[in-house]
């Protein structure tokens, strides 16, 4: 009797083993919700896997601006965006992530024609924070998720955003409350980096670098002032080859340029003091760096003859600084060379009372020489 009742409980427990899947590839469907920087929330399946908890990705490939492509086994899938770039292959723990093989914490796979990639692989890349469940645990919350065609920066509480399509920037307060700021009027053709600077005055002075085509020879610069809030003046310079930046300060005035014309503005207000026409001064029609400038002297440099000169402000003079410092062979180098760029290499150091100081950054030889310029 005892053996016949033993038979009995482990069929029970084999038919219960059979019927119920192993926990280990259960899949629980629940619902993900991400909140983006530029306002909009995406939705969709979550499923839990070997632990692992992955989401419908469609909805986020969309939003977040990448062109994606199967293969023709359609196994693996390839994301282009502006910023980064990612293939991932079905059952596969690695990813490749702009060029490099990384591990993405779990194997991607595709159910009733949707991509089930990890959440916490896939918010990292897109910059967002704050991964986790409701007090329920049936909806999988994250914020701050980035478009890969919105470059954006933090700074001073604020979120800095620019679409590159557009040239719009916006600004974004720390209650997700987000508004135009400038139009830059300009497309952006690569990832932009920003540059931030208060000025004694309480002025916000933002830079935006864009460097791109091939091989990434072109330079955009855009600088936008802000006061209060709102932008006071603004300017765009494009440059060639070349790039060296500009200064945008001195003593309690800015300094903003568009590569032919310079605005000397007053710090606080941003009133325009003084405009200098940059092609007039140089004697040729091109685009000009700002290399330093006090209340008696100016140094500029052309973006194609690349020749740093010395604008005395106070007699007029405009002097090609090589003639003065260099000796004859560093100078026949700065007339006659074309490799990487035009011109010479002085770079200025500093000022001390009357004397400015420089260095030859020369590309194909090492000199500590210490140059010095006396003005008049």
């Amino acid at each position: 009797m005892e053996n016949m009742k033993l038979r009995w409980i482990t069929l029970v427990v084999l038919a219960i083993t059979f019927l119920i899947p192993n926990f280990a590839y259960a899949e629980t469907p629940s619902r993900f919700q991400f909140e983006w920087v530029n306002g909009t929330v995406t939705g969709g399946e979550v499923i839990i896997k070997n632990g692992v908890t992955y989401i419908e990705t469609e909805d986020i490939f969309i939003n977040a601006g990448f062109q994606s492509n199967w293969d023709s086994a359609h196994t693996r899938l390839q994301l282009k965006g502006q910023k980064d770039q990612l293939a991932f292959r079905m059952g596969s723990k690695f990813a490749i992530m702009n060029g490099k093989i990384v591990p993405i914490g779990g194997s991607p796979f595709t159910k009733n024609k949707r991509t089930y990639i990890p959440a916490r692989f896939l918010v990292k890349v897109l910059g967002g924070k704050e991964l986790k469940w409701s007090n329920t645990g049936k909806v999988l919350h994250a914020a701050g998720l980035r478009d890969s065609m919105t470059v954006s920066q933090i700074y001073g509480g604020l979120y800095y955003s620019v679409d590159n399509d557009s040239g719009t920037l916006y600004v974004t307060d720390a209650k997700g409350s987000k508004r135009k700021l400038a139009t830059l009027e300009k497309t952006l053709y690569d990832f932009a980096n920003f540059d931030f600077q208060v000025t004694s005055k309480g002025l916000l002075i933002i830079t935006i670098y864009v460097n791109h085509g091939e091989p990434h020879l072109h330079y955009q610069l855009f600088t936008v002032i802000i006061k209060n809030g709102g932008v006071i003046r603004q300017s765009y310079a494009h440059y060639f080859n070349r790039y060296s930046p500009n200064v945008k300060q001195y003593d309690n005035h800015l300094i903003l340029t568009d590569g032919k014309k310079l605005r000397v503005l007053e710090d606080g207000t941003g009133a325009v003091i003084e405009t200098i026409d940059l092609v007039k001064l140089g004697g040729e029609d091109d685009d000009y760096f700002i290399e330093g400038m006090d209340d008696d002297s100016l140094l500029f440099r052309a973006n194609q003859k690349g020749i740093l000169k010395l604008y005395n402000r106070t007699t007029g003079e405009v002097v090609p600084l090589y003639k003065q410092l260099l000796d004859e062979k560093r100078q026949e180098y700065a007339e006659t060379n074309e490799t990487p760029y035009f011109g010479d290499n002085l770079v200025f150091i500093k000022r001390e009372g009357q004397t400015l100081y420089f260095r030859n950054d020369s590309n194909f030889e090492r000199e500590d020489t210490i140059y010095e310029y006396k003005l008049p």
